[in-house]
This record gives C-alpha cells, structure tokens and sequence, in this order.
C-alpha cells in the first residue's frame, strides 16, 4: 500500500502560518523518509506501488458546535446524545490541498463548492490529476479540542465515473491532545489490499515509525457504485497513553468491525488543533484523473 510519514509540510502551507505558528507547527516535523511497514491482520501482505505516503496539517480554524441530536450519525453507526457535533465540514473556508510528498509521481488538486449532485445543497467538488500514482492531499482544520477522546467521523462520498482511477480513498483525523503530542486517526480504503486500512506507530512518539496495517474488512473503491452517494462512517477512540482503538467502519450502513488497538501518538510540537485529510491516490502510472464530492461531513467527539 503505501504510506506514511504524515509529517510533511508544504512551503506554500508553511507561508501561510503566523510566526507563532510555524514555530509550534515545525518542530519536530520530519520529512518523509521512505521506509514503510505494511502488515495485514488477517492474510499475506499486498505490494503497493506507492512507496509511502504523508500528512500534513493547516491553520487551526474556529467552527461552531452543538450538541448531537438523538440519530446522531445516522446509518450503521451512532454517537451518544451528549457528543458534541460540528457539521458541514466541507464548506469550511479553510480547506487547502497539496500533492502528498510521500507519494511517487505528481499530482495537483482543485476544489470548488457546488449544489448538484449535493446531499445537503452544498457539497466540495474534488477535482485531482494525478501521474505515477501520486496523490493529492485536502485537508481543513476543525478547531480544538485537548480533551476528547472519542470519536467518530461521518460524511457522504459521490465518485463521478471515476472508480478505476483511485488507489485509494483516505480520510483522516488528527488531534493535538492534552499531553502535547499529535494522535493520527489514519483510515482508508485501499484499493491494493482490497481492504480498509488504518495506521499506526511502530515507534515512539520522538522516533516515529509509520506503519499502514490492512484489516480484516474488505473495501476497494474500484468496487464503490459510481455516481450515487456512499455514506462513510468510522468510529475510534484515544487512551491518555496515544494508543488508537479503530472500533468499527460502515460503509451504506453495513457495519465492519476493525477493533484493532495500535499505538498512533507523534511529538510532533504542533499547537492545539484537530484537522481533518481527505485524500484520494492515482491508481495507475499514466496520467490520470479522478472527481470526487464530499457533502454532509461531521465530526462528533465526546
């Protein structure tokens, strides 16, 4: 598969940030370093011609919040009553794009707003070209939120005839806790494996060592129905200690359970922020494009 070092940071991004926040933003980050592990919980492991993969992250963002009403998430999965709900995520203002360093090849991004197709009446348009596999990371900072420790994160995907074009579909979430240290919420469906994929650190958080871990759950997006709206669920949770336990996945409701208990938490010296990635791969070593639509994206924790 492919992946990781979800450290790196574009200059143009690092350009946009407020001397205070470059300093808090950069310490620590490495650059990719191109070693990879894959594992697969169940099976052999499946080459990728991706070599490895990134995260970066943006300016922390103020939204509004409000508590979940009682069909909090909605389809297979669910938050309590009391978590706390920020929605429409993808019309934030905030959202920024880079190609994924970590990745081979080359890749550029567009995004606008549109009202069809829209679940909600204003969903994000993903439009990527890709060469050699790369791929083209969006991402949008949330606010922040030290505290929380569960999560779960729930959106609504549309790939427009566009499924044999993505390696892989990733939609992540990173926080800044309370200890200081970054804990990445790594997930994705992996074309290569065949599987639903979630990260986590081999090493410690001052000696990282990135590693991409198949699942047992199946998910290929070459698989999803084209040009209909797939509704995206995944549920995990965070100890004190940075350890991630990826709890379940629903796809159009249908519940996979991962419950797989990693540890996920970087020194990465960033302030107080959780963002979220979206991030689609090229699926082949020509050129290549892909449009994807993001709509009625929320982030509940509690």
């Amino acid at each position: 598969m492919k992946i990781l070092n979800k450290l790196y940071l574009a200059s143009t991004l690092l350009a946009s940030l407020t001397p205070t926040m470059m300093l808090a933003g950069c310490k620590g980050r490495v650059q990719p370093t191109g070693k990879i592990q894959q594992e697969r919980v169940a099976g052999g492991m499946v080459a990728s011609p991706i070599a490895r993969k990134s995260v970066g992250t943006p300016v922390p963002h103020s939204t509004s919040t409000s508590p979940a009403s009682p069909e909090t998430g909605g389809g297979g999965l669910s938050a309590p009553a009391n978590a706390i709900k920020v929605s429409s995520l993808q019309a934030l203002s905030n959202w920024n794009n880079q190609h994924d360093a970590g990745t081979p090849g080359s890749s550029a991004g567009t995004m606008s707003m549109t009202n069809s197709p829209a679940k909600s009446g204003n969903a994000r348009k993903f439009i990527t070209s890709f060469s050699n596999y790369g791929g083209q990371r969006y991402s949008a900072s949330i606010g922040a939120d030290v505290n929380a420790k569960n999560f779960l994160y729930d959106g609504w995907v549309f790939l427009q005839n566009t499924g044999s074009t993505i390696g892989n579909i990733e939609m992540d979430l990173n926080q800044v806790t309370s200890s200081g240290l970054t804990v990445i919420f790594g997930f994705q469906c992996d074309k290569w494996s065949g599987t639903w994929d979630y990260t986590a650190n081999k090493g410690t958080a001052a000696s990282p060592d990135d590693t991409w871990i198949h699942s047992a759950a199946p998910c290929d997006p070459a698989k999803w129905a084209q040009n209909t709206w797939h509704h995206v669920q995944i549920r995990y949770a965070r100890d004190d200690s940075g350890y991630v336990t990826y709890q379940s996945v629903a796809l159009d409701g249908a519940v996979q359970n991962i419950n797989a208990k990693v540890f996920s938490a970087f020194n990465l010296g960033w302030s107080p922020t959780i963002l979220t990635n979206f991030q689609i791969d090229g699926a082949f070593s020509g050129s290549g494009s892909s449009t994807v639509y993001l709509d009625s994206l929320a982030l509940y924790r509690w």
